[in-house]
């Protein structure tokens, strides 16, 4: 097939995708322990649209199902769609650039690094800001540059990146955080409840402030991504061959480490830590679709949004559906649900190839 058929085919496939995307969130904001009739809370969503909005009636409505949509569901699903296509594009990277299909912020434990960061404003530093951006933001950036660079120089080993090597070095990590976060928790035990919640991430506390420093961040970062698809292409083959074609290897690695590292502070710093979206999104789309990161990349972007709602979705209703109880479950047991055997199986699968 030529390649302006596919780029035709594959136009209609996002096309399809981001119109399921949509219904999901439609259906997601209207379903919850409240119940709310689908087509008011289409009125409602359309009521605050620029041009349609100020045809739309909804004086009818009661003000709670109002409230409800507007400042509780829909902020929360707003963050599961970027919060999902920011992290899958992130492990789409780290996968391209590592060479290596299984890794993610979360197994190479780089969220667990902005998390534990992150723990540390909650503990000790709540009050400080720096301008619009609390505490939490900043540290969480500092925590994901500090141990994805750490994690990307003791993996190294003679101009390479062994799979083993970075996987254990990963899981160290992930280890060492978790150990971190559980040893601050004993400074402050008023904080100890917000933490541990947090660190199994919820979108629970989404806000549109928070949406508001989330998201800019999210899709500036996304669009550098997709724009150096090109330059990924060619650093997941070897460096030499690389430098050869004329791209500054570790000028685009940098570049890249970074705005992946912006990409998971924010998420972090957001929802806390959400395991696996970059590690079994970017694998399915690459099974579907092609290697090829000009391809990779906006249908991983698109998958990792539909997932994280999907599963933002049954977090918030599963207990409820089963058992009758209005709690929630953290989005964080949900993606880890799918993604740690989707992780095995992909262990089982390498050691067969061997």
């Amino acid at each position: 097939m030529l390649y302006t058929d596919l780029k035709k085919k594959y136009f209609i496939h996002k096309l399809v995708i981001f119109a399921v995307l949509v219904f999901v969130c439609i259906l997601s904001i209207t379903i919850g322990i409240a119940k709310i009739d689908a087509v008011d809370t289409v009125r409602i969503l359309a009521s605050k649209i620029p041009v349609i909005g100020k045809n739309v009636n909804v004086d009818n409505i009661p003000s709670s199902a109002k409230a409800i949509i507007l400042n509780i569901r829909a902020p929360r699903i707003v963050m599961a769609v970027f919060v999902g296509m920011g992290l899958s594009l992130s492990g789409a990277v780290y996968q391209g650039m590592f060479k290596n299909q299984m890794a993610d912020p979360y197994v190479l434990g780089i969220s667990s690094g902005a998390a534990f960061f992150a723990s540390i404003a909650i503990v000790f530093f709540s009050g400080l800001r720096i301008g619009v951006l609390g505490s939490v933001y900043i540290f969480a950036f500092i925590g994901s540059v500090l141990t994805t660079i750490l994690v990307y120089m003791i993996s190294r080993t003679g101009g390479r990146l062994p799979a083993a090597t970075l996987l254990l070095t990963g899981v160290a990590f992930h280890f060492l955080m978790s150990a971190g976060i559980n040893f601050l928790l004993m400074f402050n035990r008023e904080m100890a409840d917000r933490v541990v919640l947090w660190n199994m991430g919820s979108f629970s506390n989404s806000s549109w402030t928070s949406v508001a420093i989330t998201v800019p961040v999210v899709v500036v970062c996304s669009i550098i991504i997709i724009f150096n698809a090109k330059n990924l292409n060619i650093l997941s083959v070897d460096e030499p061959t690389a430098k050869s074609l004329g791209v500054d290897v570790e000028r685009n690695k940098t570049m890249m480490l970074v705005v992946t590292a912006l990409i998971v502070a924010v998420c972090v710093s957001s929802c806390g830590v959400v395991g696996f979206v970059g590690l079994v999104i970017p694998h399915i789309t690459r099974i579907l679709y092609r290697p090829d990161h000009r391809v990779l990349l906006p249908f991983s972007a698109l998958f990792g949004s539909l997932f994280l709602v999907l599963c933002d979705l049954v977090a918030r209703n599963l207990l409820n559906w089963l058992r009758g109880f209005s709690s929630e479950m953290p989005v964080g047991a949900i993606t880890s649900a799918f993604g740690a055997p989707f992780f095995i199986w992909l262990l089982i699968k390498k050691k067969r190839n061997v």
